[in-house]
Parts: C-alpha cells; structure tokens; sequence
C-alpha cells in the first residue's frame, strides 16, 4: 500500500461493510473509456448502461474505499462511481486508484480507491452514513462526532 493510504487510514474512520457499486473508467479527459457489455441484470434490478460496470466496496472512510473487481486497472487510473450506501441512493464521486493486488480467485482484484473529486452535498451524506454505522456498531456508548476542516475526526468520549 502507498505511504499516502496509511495517512488516509489515519485521517478518517473506516468502516466494514459490503455495498455493491458501479463505475465507469476515464480517459485523462474526462470521457467515459468504453466497458464490456453489461451483465444481464438481477430479477427485480435495473438494467446497467453499457460503459458502466460491478464492483464490491469492502470498507469505506470519507477518504476513500477498499473494493473487489473483475477489473485490473493501473494505479492513478481515474474512475467515476456510484456506491449503494442506501439502496436506490448512492453517493456519486469520482476518484483513483492507489494501489491493487491480485486475489487468490483468478481474475478477481483488490483495489484501493481515493476520492479526487466529490460534490459536498455527496461527501456529506457519506460522512452521515459513516457516522450512522458506527453508532450502530457501538449501541452500548454513545458517540459524539465532530467534523473540522473537512475532515472526520475521532470520537469525543466514545470508542
């Protein structure tokens, strides 16, 4: 892992959750690289627009995001997602990736995402959901949170 995700892993709380999420890779303009076609869709699922494909989040911080994929991309690759914190309401964002690794199941990754670019009001609801699941995780001591200069800091008097 780069230097820059442990200073990352020590600026926000991270989370274990499992939340399916969709992206879309960039060109270094901004434009949407064309993906494989998309999988047929889950009964009761929307369909997936062409260029859009799956990923799996396994943790999250307002910082950033640990996910599996089928897809291998090189570190710095840029991509636009959406990540199903709440079900038909994700948080749209984009970011790059800073590192990956490949699984012991061939053709699966392990990549590690930092947001490059995340509209407040999305960043925001990420930090409210953030904040919901750890309490949740902590039902036996209340938590007070505080959010300075952008970033989410350690409990005060909690955990």
């Amino acid at each position: 892992m780069s230097q820059e995700s442990a200073e990352e892993r020590r600026r926000y709380f991270r989370i274990n959750k499992v939340m399916p999420a969709h992206f879309e890779l960039l060109n270094e303009d901004g434009t949407v690289v064309p993906g494989p076609p998309p999988p047929e869709p889950e009964p009761g699922e929307e369909p997936m627009p062409p260029a859009k494909e799956r990923l799996f989040v396994v943790d999250i911080s307002a910082g950033g995001f640990r996910a599996t994929t089928h897809r291998q991309m090189p570190n710095g690759s840029r991509l636009r997602t959406e990540i199903y914190i709440q079900r038909n309401k994700p948080v749209t964002a984009e970011c790059r990736v800073v590192w990956q690794r490949e699984l012991s199941i061939p053709g699966m990754y392990e990549v590690g995402f930092e947001f490059s670019d995340i509209p407040q009001t999305e960043w925001k609801r990420l930090v409210d959901f953030i904040v919901e699941e750890r309490s949740l995780a902590s039902r036996s001591q209340p938590v007070t949170w505080q959010i300075e200069k952008g970033y989410l800091n350690r409990p005060i008097g909690g955990l």
